[in-house]
């Protein structure tokens, strides 16, 4: 595919707030599967207008960046294969039980379990066996794509998973 029509397509997703694209996603615009996919993507790379975050997702990066871009990104990888929300140390920040800032989207979710390194920011995926239903219930929508989990959910997932407790004893001890 020609470069500029590649981009004029970008463009026009863009315009309409998607950001975030997966292999199958371009392959489904572009009109194209395997070597010549691969060669209009890496060209796109190339030009700076696509930023590879993680194997098959891409970001459209030519222009500001869409708001939301880890949590775009984490969708993408897991689609709508399994719930996903916010917890663990980002919403027990959010919801001041600790004080200390996650530099990581840590996230709860049905499916598996993932570390992401992207260029964006880390994404800590930590799976759960609990039914979507139950957790959706317990979710807020606040802002973004992905709910949030509210206090009460939070300091669950982080007794069930043994993750921020000492940060959460620390906030006790001295706010208590």
């Amino acid at each position: 595919m020609k470069l500029l029509l590649a981009k004029a397509k970008l463009d026009q997703m863009r315009r309409h707030n998607v950001g975030v694209l997966t292999s199958r996603d371009l392959s489904f615009l572009f009109e194209e599967k395997g070597i010549k996919l691969q060669k209009t993507i890496s060209a796109l790379q190339a030009q700076g207008w696509l930023t590879r975050a993680t194997r098959g997702v891409y970001v459209h990066t030519d222009g500001p960046l869409i708001d939301h871009v880890r949590e775009h990104i984490a969708l993408s990888l897991r689609g709508a294969k399994a719930f996903i929300y916010v917890s663990l140390e980002c919403a027990l920040y959010r919801h001041q039980l600790i004080t200390q800032i996650p530099t990581a989207l840590t996230l709860m979710t049905t499916g598996r379990s993932g570390r992401f390194n992207t260029p964006f920011g880390l994404i800590e995926l930590t799976h759960t066996d609990r039914p979507g239903g139950e957790l959706y219930r317990q979710t807020q929508t606040l802002d973004g794509p992905l709910p949030w989990a509210n206090e009460t959910l939070a300091l669950r997932d982080a007794n069930r998973t043994g993750r921020a407790k000492n940060l959460i004893l620390d906030y006790q001890a001295q706010y208590a």
